[in-house]
């Protein structure tokens, strides 16, 4: 019974590719826990602020950038939400979704 052999050529790629996998799912499981971070991070920060309305805004971050998404009552609380969000270290971008009503 013959055996065929892998071109040795064929093992290097899938070894490279299998560590290019695995490092690309690495840095995205990075990323996914410095985003969590951030969140937990800008939330505290709305909290802190002491406004009622902050507590019900929706975050998201991906890549140093937050999205704030909900509803408040002023212009000015809508701003003062981005400030405060723009200010957490780590924070490099702020999409400010909250529509006033």
């Amino acid at each position: 019974m013959a055996t065929k052999s892998i071109p040795e050529t064929t093992l290097i790629r899938r070894s490279d590719s299998l560590a290019g996998t695995i490092t690309s799912f690495l840095a995205s499981r990075s990323r996914t826990v410095a985003d969590s971070r951030l969140v937990a991070e800008v939330d505290r920060a709305l909290r802190a602020v002491g406004c009622p309305e902050f507590r019900e805004l929706q975050l998201s971050v991906e890549d140093g950038c937050i999205t704030l998404q909900g509803r408040v009552h002023t212009y000015y609380l809508k701003q003062l939400a981005q400030a405060t969000a723009m200010s957490v270290e780590g924070i490099q971008r702020v999409e400010n979704e909250i529509v006033v009503a």
